[in-house]
């Protein structure tokens, strides 16, 4: 059996699951878009000194590139905000995609994943026909409505 879409729900300290994560690196052909969890619980300081440089241990772990991996990027708060796109050249052009992770700001407010996985949702036209989505959720704790974030969650399938 072919994996369409993988989801994981990473819950915790995101800078060391990353990096067991990246370690094993990834040269499989996928279109990965990791929603990051921005709310005022994660905090500026852990945004900048965590999450940034989690995402960029991701990031360096992945052959970024047009034939192999293609990396949106999602962040979210009160809103989602789409910080890559797939089929954005950014998203693999790996230069291009440091850069916009590096200048991610943090959004600090609440924790409305049901608008982070709506904005992954609206990118999944520009997905590459026949290559897996894997979507990791990365967040501190629970989103603002759990049942609607769960059913926009199966909506990616």
């Amino acid at each position: 059996m072919r994996i369409k879409s993988l989801f994981l729900f990473v819950v915790g300290n995101a800078a060391e699951i990353v990096t067991v994560m990246a370690q094993s690196g990834c040269k499989t052909v996928i279109d990965l878009v990791p929603l990051l969890d921005s709310s005022g619980s994660i905090g500026g300081t852990a945004w900048s000194k965590s999450v940034i440089p989690a995402t960029q241990s991701l990031r360096g772990a992945m052959d970024i590139s047009q034939a192999g991996v293609h990396m949106g990027l999602v962040e979210f708060s009160d809103d989602g905000q789409v910080v890559v796109a797939l089929g954005d050249p950014a998203s693999y052009d790996d230069s291009a995609l440091r850069t916009r992770i590096a200048k991610m700001p943090f959004l600090g407010s609440g924790t409305d994943a049901t608008a982070g996985f709506d904005a992954v949702r609206g990118m999944l036209p520009k997905r590459r026909s026949g290559v897996p989505l894997v979507v990791p959720y990365f967040s501190d704790g629970r989103p603002n409505d759990r049942s609607t974030a769960l059913n926009s969650a199966a909506l990616l399938r």
